[in-house]
């Protein structure tokens, strides 16, 4: 599936123009800046690109610009990419070898259920 073109009000003449105090200035990002902004490869991501269907949750949406052949995003809609798919607080550790005990095991329910770590506890 081809990445769709950036709107005409976003083509290359208006991201490089001098903006006024008004305006809002718009940063485009190349594969290089998205690849090391999010820590893929850029053979990973135009993987992802391609592939559109079964991993587009794993990239922000890409953009081309008129005339140009170059996959390119708009910076704000990845930093809103990056802010969206953070986790509210980190995954559980890593555990031993063996069967999880039964703590190990609420941890990993309440933390796939979106419920911070060591959440309340009965007091009978």
């Amino acid at each position: 599936m081809p990445a769709p073109y950036l709107p005409e009000e976003l083509n290359l003449a208006s991201v490089e123009r001098s903006t006024l105090a008004l305006e809002t200035r718009v940063r485009v990002l190349f594969i290089e800046d998205l690849a090391s902004l999010i820590g893929k490869t850029k053979s990973t991501i135009r993987t992802f690109v391609s592939r559109r269907e079964s991993y587009q949750h794993l990239i922000p949406p890409p953009y081309k610009l008129q005339g140009s052949r170059r996959l390119c995003w708009r910076e704000r809609d990845v930093i809103r990419w990056m802010e969206s798919t953070k986790p509210v607080f980190p995954p559980p550790k890593h555990r031993r070898p063996g069967r999880p005990t039964k703590l190990e095991q609420l941890e990993r329910q309440r933390w796939a259920a979106g419920q911070p770590p060591g959440g309340s506890r009965d007091s009978r």
